[in-house]
C-alpha cells in the first residue's frame, strides 16, 4: 500500500490506500504533495522530481500581483481620463465627502444594509434551485454559472432598488436628501459620455490583457477567478442575459453604496468604505461558512441539496468581486459624484471574466 511519509507518499505493494486527511488540509501542501506522489508512482514518471519541490506558491503570489494591478490600473486610467478636455464634465468640482448621519439617518442606513444581508443570502439557494429549471433550452442559456449567480445578483438589484425608493421617500427627501446632488439624477450628454469612458476603461484595460497572452502567454488567475484573453465567439455569449443581469447589479449597487450610503461613520471616511464593501461580501461569505464549517467538523455539508455544492462554489468569486467593486465604486465616485460610471464598468468587468472563465453549451 501508499503510506505518507515526511517526503510525500512512498509506495509499496503496489496498491494505493490513501491516508487519512482532514478536510480542510486539502487546500495545503501537504495534500498535494501526496497527490504528486500517487500519480509518480502510479504512472511511473521517467524523471521523477520530488513531490515536496513546488513552485506554485510563486505562480499563486505574482498571480495575485497581476490581478491586483489590474484592478489599480481600471482606477488610475478612469481617473486620469476625468481630467482630460472631453470628460472633465464628469468631474466633480472636488472629492466628495460623506453626508452627516445621525438616529432616523442612522437607522436607515444600517437597516438597509441589514434587509440587502437578509435578502441575498435567504434566497440565493431557491433563486439558484429556479435557475436551473431553465436551463435546459441551452440555446438562450449557454453558461450554467453566470446564468443562475447572474440572476440571484439581478434580483438583488431589484431588492435595492425597492430599499431605495422606500429610504427616499420615507427618510431623504423629507431630510434635504437631493438625488441630483447624490448623482442619482443625470443628464442624457452625461449619461452618454459615461458609457463612452466605461467602453474605454474596460477595452484599454482588456487590451492588456491581451497584450500580456500574445506577449508572454501568461494571463491572471487564482483559483476560480481569472481575468484572461478570449475569442470573439464569446462577445456574442456575454451580450444576453448575462450582461443585462450584471450590468443592473452593479450599477444599481453603485448608486446604493455612494449615492445612498455615502454617510459619516466615525471621524474618518474610509470607516464607511470598509463597512459597505464588507456586507456587500457579507451574503457570499455566510453561505459559504453554512456550507463548509459542517463540512470542516462533520465531513458532511451543510446544505444538503442536489447540486448545492456547486451552487456554493460559484459564490467563490462573487466572495472577492463584491467587496473589491464597492472599493472600486467609492474611489471614482467620490472624483465624478457619478455612481454610474464606475457601476457600469464593473458589471461589464464582472460580466466578461464571468463568462470567459466556465463552460459554454454547444
Amino acid at each position: 500500500m501508499y503510506k505518507e511519509t515526511s517526503g510525500g507518499v512512498e509506495a509499496a505493494r503496489g496498491i494505493y490506500n490513501p491516508p487519512i486527511i482532514h478536510p480542510w488540509s486539502h487546500f495545503s501542501k501537504r495534500s498535494t504533495v501526496a497527490t504528486i506522489g500517487f500519480f509518480d508512482a502510479a504512472l511511473k514518471a521517467p524523471n521523477p522530481i520530488p513531490p515536496s519541490s513546488q513552485i506554485w506558491q510563486w505562480k499563486v503570489f505574482f498571480n495575485f500581483l497581476g490581478l491586483a494591478g489590474f484592478v489599480f490600473f481600471i482606477v488610475s486610467f478612469t481617473s486620469l481620463m476625468l481630467f482630460t478636455p472631453f470628460f472633465s464634465a464628469l468631474r466633480a468640482p472636488g472629492p466628495l465627502k460623506s453626508v452627516p448621519a445621525k438616529g432616523a439617518g442612522l437607522a436607515w442606513f444600517w437597516g438597509s444594509l441589514a434587509a440587502g444581508l437578509l435578502f441575498g443570502s435567504v434566497l440565493y439557494m431557491p433563486i439558484l434551485g429556479a435557475a436551473r429549471g431553465h436551463i435546459a433550452v441551452k440555446t438562450y442559456v449557454p453558461q450554467t454559472s453566470p446564468w443562475g449567480v447572474g440572476l440571484w445578483a439581478f434580483c438583488c438589484g431589484l431588492f435595492s432598488i425597492l430599499c431605495m425608493i422606500l429610504s427616499y421617500n420615507l427618510y431623504g427627501k423629507k431630510n434635504g436628501f437631493s438625488l441630483k446632488d447624490r448623482g442619482v439624477e443625470i443628464s442624457l450628454p452625461a449619461l452618454g459620455k459615461t458609457l463612452l469612458l466605461a467602453l474605454i476603461s474596460v477595452t484599454v484595460s482588456y487590451g492588456l490583457v491581451f497584450f500580456a497572452d500574445f506577449f508572454f502567454k501568461t494571463d491572471y488567475r487564482i483559483w476560480v477567478i481569472a481575468v484572461k484573453a478570449f475569442k470573439a465567439d464569446k462577445i456574442l455569449v456575454m451580450l444576453f442575459p448575462y450582461l443585462i443581469l450584471f450590468l443592473t447589479y452593479y450599477t444599481v449597487n453603485a448608486v446604493a453604496v455612494n449615492s445612498f450610503n455615502f454617510v459619516s461613520l466615525g471621524k474618518k471616511e474610509w470607516i464607511n468604505t470598509a463597512v459597505v464593501a464588507v456586507v456587500n461580501g457579507l451574503p457570499a461569505l455566510i453561505l459559504i461558512l453554512v456550507q463548509y464549517v459542517p463540512f470542516a467538523v462533520t465531513g458532511h455539508l451543510g446544505i444538503p441539496l442536489t447540486n448545492s455544492n456547486m451552487y456554493v462554489i460559484w459564490l467563490f468569486p462573487i466572495l472577492i468581486f463584491l467587496p473589491v467593486t464597492a472599493i472600486m465604486t467609492r474611489k471614482v465616485y467620490r472624483l465624478t459624484g457619478n455612481p454610474y460610471l464606475p457601476g457600469i464598468i464593473n458589471g461589464i468587468l464582472v460580466t466578461i471574466i464571468s463568462c470567459t472563465n466556465t463552460l459554454t453549451w454547444a
